[in-house]
This record gives structure tokens, sequence and C-alpha cells, in this order.
């Protein structure tokens, strides 16, 4: 998991925390949109084949946690920060 989240964070050029608190509904069919963290601009980075790979891994991966709303989580469901 860990290698797909940095995976996200290099393809979309995000700062670190922003992937981290990424809710599920950023992920559409067309991308991913950010709510970046330092200047609160809202960015929609286009979905690639390669973006979708990374995220559908972390997605298989949660599986355990079920109750959150963010794509990575502590096990209780909380964002990570």
């Amino acid at each position: 998991m860990c290698a797909a989240l940095m995976e996200i964070a290099y393809l979309t050029a995000q700062r670190r925390g922003d992937p981290l608190r990424l809710p599920l509904t950023a992920i559409t069919p067309t991308g991913i949109q950010f709510t970046q963290g330092k200047g609160g601009e809202m960015v929609l980075v286009r979905r690639t084949p390669r973006l979708r790979t990374a995220v559908d891994t972390i997605k298989a991966v949660r599986k355990v946690v079920k109750i959150s709303t963010y794509l990575v989580c502590k096990p209780p469901g909380q964002a990570v920060h």
C-alpha cells in the first residue's frame, strides 16, 4: 500500500499530506479532485491507467476498514495526518 500511495503522490504531483487526506468522494471517473492543503485550491488530476492501478491497489488493501470515507485510513477508519 505504501508503494501505491507514493505512486499517487508522484503521478498527481501533490504534497505528501494531500493524498493521505484524500476522501473517496474525490475519486471520479474523470480523475482525482484534490483540495490542496497549503493554498486550499481545487485541482483535478486526470485519470490515467497508472493512477487507476494505484488507487485500485489501495482500495483492495483497505477492504478491512469499510466504514472510512478516506482512501488511506487508520484501522478505526480515521484519516491519516
